[in-house]
């Protein structure tokens, strides 16, 4: 009868002290580690499962900190509990899930899921040290069991039963570094990789033998690796001179025709690499000969004579001092001259026995 007396004393004066400053503890249902094995410096998830006989806060939606900070909430820097769990673990995430099961009508307690990201240092059984959750995530303190003035106070420490973090030592019986592991091969790519290169080898020797046996097609792959940058010359030059015409009829003729005698001097100077930009109007036929060693065809001198042609009634133009010189028939008639006397000058001697 005694006891039962100094029990009910013990609890009457000690309850309200604990009730006061808000400390509670938490009653754990599972604790698990994912993946199953983890071993020293792997990415785990530690899930503790626990019920509280009280609300713990108000909000419903999960509260996730970074790692950083919530160390520092549940340990204080510096404390001998923060520089061991820093040699243990280190937290990359941490979340809590409030009430998972809230779908029940009248709870007889609230539920909760902790989750924390780890990558742990150390073998064996990972003790993560306890700390108070409520600091640890800056939940709402307030209860219906503990007063707004006393809200501060409120302390919910939850401590997670050890996990195991297995050694990759004990599980491989290898204590040294081992030599680095050669790559993976699939049964039968050596033979694969063999026939790829002597197939390839073969097509470039009957490639070679076609070029070298039969002119016709060398001529035919020098001249589409000839024209990859005529072309592109040709149609550049194209395009400045339709640009021109469309112009001619709203710009003053002199400067037409020094556009023209521009664009026809670049391209000359990009298709025979020669600086046609300082050849005398007069001289031009005399320099493509000498360029091309008096061995273009017909075709060809033809048009470099009708550029020259063309080049004398520019000039005219240009010096003349005469504005309405030309009309848009004209001005047309000039880039017809010059379409035609470039386009033979493009082609090659197999095209149409010109070079």
């Amino acid at each position: 009868m005694k006891k039962r007396i100094v029990l009910v004393t013990i609890l009457y004066f000690i309850l309200p002290l604990f009730l006061q400053n808000g400390i509670f503890s938490v009653a754990a249902q599972t604790v698990s580690i994912t993946p199953h094995e983890v071993f020293v410096g792997d990415v785990a998830e530690v899930r503790y499962d626990f019920i509280c006989s009280w609300t713990l806060c108000t909000e419903t939606n999960p509260i996730e900190l970074e790692g950083s900070k919530f160390f520092l909430n549940a340990w204080p820097t510096g404390s001998e509990t923060a520089v061991l769990a820093q040699k243990m673990f280190e937290i990359l995430s941490a979340r809590i899930i409030i009430n998972p099961n809230n779908n029940e009508t009248k709870p007889l307690s609230d539920k909760y899921i902790l989750i924390l990201k780890i990558i742990p240092w150390v073998t064996g059984k990972l003790d993560i040290p306890p700390f108070n959750i409520v600091n640890a995530f800056g939940i709402a303190k307030k209860t219906s069991e503990i007063n707004e003035n006393k809200v501060e106070s409120l302390s919910l420490i939850v401590d997670i039963p050890p996990v195991k973090i297995s050694s990759i030592v004990d599980k491989t019986q290898k204590k040294i570094l081992q030599p680095c592991a050669g790559p993976v091969v699939i049964p039968g790519t050596t033979w694969i990789v063999y026939s790829a290169v002597i197939l390839i080898v073969i097509l470039l020797l009957v490639f070679i033998f076609f070029i070298v046996r039969f002119k016709q097609v060398q001529n035919c792959v020098l001249s589409i690796l000839h024209r990859m940058f005529l072309s592109k010359n040709y149609r550049l030059t194209l395009k400045q001179l339709s640009a021109l015409e469309k112009k001619s009829t709203t710009m003053d003729v002199r400067f037409f025709a020094s556009g023209v005698s521009d664009a026809i001097r670049n391209y000359l100077r990009c298709r025979f690499n020669y600086n046609f930009m300082a050849v005398e109007t007069s001289k031009l036929y005399t320099i493509f000969n000498v360029i091309t060693g008096e061995t273009a065809s017909r075709s060809a001198q033809n048009a470099i004579e009708e550029l020259q042609s063309v080049f004398m009634r520019l000039d005219y133009i240009k010096f003349s001092g005469e504005i309405d010189i030309v009309d848009k028939n004209a001005t047309s008639n000039i880039i017809k001259r010059v379409y035609g006397a470039i386009a033979y000058l493009e082609k090659t001697e197999d095209d149409e026995d010109e070079f």
